[in-house]
């Protein structure tokens, strides 16, 4: 077990993680906007992850401000998912 920052070449497995989560709605759309194409996140400072077996098992994202993931609100602080 690792825990690693998370980086673009991660965003595959990042986004399949997600679809564990988060079911239905535009997940890969949602996670591409908050996390890669959002000049405000930096994600290999705000964004980490656990991964056992090169599959990623837990994350952890620091948040700057409110975000919908899906029918998901997500307040200002910290979030994780396992």
């Amino acid at each position: 077990m690792e825990i690693k920052f998370l980086k673009q070449e991660d965003k595959e497995r990042y986004i399949k993680f997600n679809k564990l989560i988060f079911k239905g709605g535009r997940i890969e759309e949602e996670i591409d906007k908050l996390l890669f194409r959002n000049p405000f996140t930096k994600i290999e400072e705000d964004c980490f992850y656990i991964e056992e077996s090169n599959e990623i098992i837990s994350s952890l994202v620091v948040t700057k401000k409110v975000q919908k993931i899906g029918n998901n609100i997500v307040k200002v602080g910290e979030f994780d998912l396992v």
